[in-house]
């Protein structure tokens, strides 16, 4: 064999070799991922994180609206203000007033018209 024939061989099992190393280290990562997805995820408690009107109307299930009448009524403290028009709320502090707010006469009772069934009783009275 001529020595051009040699050095393309030698270069081709160099490379051969190196991209089996790659494969072998892409499969290493795969199987690496493959057990992370496997382990459960830890879901971290809610201790300081600050939240606004929506996100805690949406966590105690009500309207926004009721978010600050439990201000203004004290059930909950203050928001503090991080601009003009963004106030926000430790969940914290806002879940230790948990009893107050369960306590609150407003928090889960509709307010409006009653339903066409009720109406209709009040004829029959």
């Amino acid at each position: 064999m001529t020595q051009e024939k040699l050095a393309l061989l030698s270069s081709i099992k160099t490379l051969k070799q190196e991209m089996l190393r790659q494969f072998e280290a892409i499969e290493e990562k795969v199987v690496a991922l493959e057990d992370n997805r496997q382990q459960p995820v830890q879901i971290q408690p809610f201790t300081n994180e600050w939240m606004t009107a929506k996100e805690l109307a949406r966590h105690f299930k009500v309207s926004t609206g009721t978010i600050y009448a439990w201000e203004e009524k004290g059930i909950i403290p203050s928001g503090t203000a991080f601009g003009p028009r963004q106030t926000r709320w430790k969940l914290a502090d806002v879940e230790a007033c948990q009893g107050a707010i369960q306590a609150d006469s407003t928090t889960g009772k509709r307010r409006g018209r009653p339903s066409k069934v009720h109406r209709k009783e009040e004829f029959y009275d």
